[in-house]
């Protein structure tokens, strides 16, 4: 057994901007390994924070990162999440908006297909006054594969005049896969604007037949509907990452 248990600190001065981009992969080198490596982002006054994490761990990895912001007046700080492989995910990025004005935005795409267990989400406390935050997540589950969403958007006593809006996309592709929704929206004070939306669909044999009368495949067909559902996600990626994303979708859809 193998295990990494990295720790990244990012510290944005007042007034900073960056991107942060890490990727996530491995061979097969064990029969079980675990990763459970932790992020800390400080953004100061007006400064501006994107972490992006594009996830293809092997198959026998159980990821289990904790990822944690805080963001202070005026600051915003970005976590965008793509994970398409290992045995089992479990990550919450959270942001606490402990200044003024603060931001934040979470936005993931999830891909679980054979018998591979996805838990993902993310969180926002709204500690101070006019601060905003918004998590979208997209998740499409195969096989027998397990894909659920947990989003936690918290107000305390400081946090008047938040604004939070939470939403979740599924597409299940098979009979055996599954996919649960708990989304939580939790407010000290009336003075607050937070709300919620979720989809859960299939595919329907109408777009898919329609796509094979131009020529596909029933696995390009479904390759190219999931890419499309993703992205929203996807155009949030740097180019060169989000076209290797999109064959990574399309080899999955294929069984690959």
């Amino acid at each position: 057994s193998l295990g990494q248990f990295e720790h990244t600190i990012i510290v944005a001065e007042p007034g900073a901007k960056l991107h942060y981009i890490e990727g996530c992969s491995a061979p097969v080198y064990s029969k079980q390994s675990v990763h459970a490596g932790v992020v800390e982002i400080y953004a100061m006054k007006e400064s501006y924070v994107k972490f992006t994490t594009i996830q293809n761990w092997a198959g026998h990895i159980y990821n289990l990162p904790t990822k944690r912001a805080i963001a202070q007046e005026g600051a915003r700080v970005d976590w965008t999440e793509a994970m398409l492989g290992s045995k089992a995910t479990m990550v919450y990025p959270t942001t606490i908006l402990a200044g003024k004005g603060a931001q934040t935005r979470n936005i993931s795409l999830s891909f679980a297909d054979k018998d591979h267990y996805l838990d993902v989400g993310a969180g926002a406390i709204h500690d101070a006054p006019h601060t905003r935050s918004s998590i979208i997540s997209k998740s499409v589950a195969k096989d027998r594969g397990t894909a659920n969403f947990r989003g936690r958007i918290k107000v305390t006593s400081r946090g008047f005049n938040a604004v939070g809006h939470m939403k979740c996309d599924t597409l299940i592709l098979s009979k055996e896969a599954k996919s649960e929704t708990i989304p939580r929206l939790l407010s000290e004070i009336d003075d607050v604007d937070l709300s919620h939306e979720a989809f859960v669909g299939r595919v329907s044999e109408e777009k898919l037949f329609y796509l094979m009368s131009r020529g596909l495949s029933r696995e390009e067909a479904l390759g190219m509907i999931v890419n499309g559902f993703f992205e929203p996600v996807l155009s949030d990626i740097p180019f060169e990452y989000s076209n290797e994303l999109r064959k990574l979708v399309e080899m999955s859809i294929k069984g690959m």
